[in-house]
């Protein structure tokens, strides 16, 4: 078991916590992540508006309804948090939640931080992204491997 999936005060287990900018989901359940920051959020200048999004598993302890509100903090600022309710059916596996698409407005390079909460009063980090400003890195090739 990771640190991201060992209990956490309120209760609430989380796995992967990926942030991006959609998630949709097809009519067999499955789920498309666009635009996934996998380090830094980059962008080429300040003020820069974001569109965010984020896909999370969790770990239920326990079958039923179980209430859940998630919150995005930009540096020290806290945006009204998202509330859901999941019904557990089976505890073998991990739930995904995907959190709707916000637009978050940055005036200067800070943090975004994702939190969760089974109360609404006590919170917890998922994940933390720096957003600077700089040049988006990455790999590109435009070669297939030969078979």
């Amino acid at each position: 078991m990771t640190d991201s999936t060992m209990p956490k005060p309120g209760g609430l287990r989380f796995g992967a916590v990926i942030v991006c900018d959609e998630v949709r989901r097809e009519e067999n359940g499955k789920e498309i992540l666009l635009g996934v920051y996998s380090g830094h959020i980059v962008v080429p200048t300040f003020p820069a508006k974001l569109r965010v999004a984020v896909w999370a598993e969790i770990f239920p302890d326990r079958f039923g309804k179980m209430a859940v509100w998630f919150r995005y903090r930009a540096g020290d600022a806290s945006l009204p948090p998202i509330d859901g309710e999941l019904e557990v059916l089976d505890l073998s596996g991990p739930i995904s939640v995907a959190l709707p698409t916000m637009e978050i407005a940055f005036q200067h390079a800070t943090t975004l931080e994702i939190e969760a909460s089974e109360n609404n009063q006590v919170w917890q980090s998922l994940k933390t992204k720096k957003v600077i400003e700089g040049k988006v890195p990455g790999f590109y090739s435009s070669h297939l491997p030969q078979a």
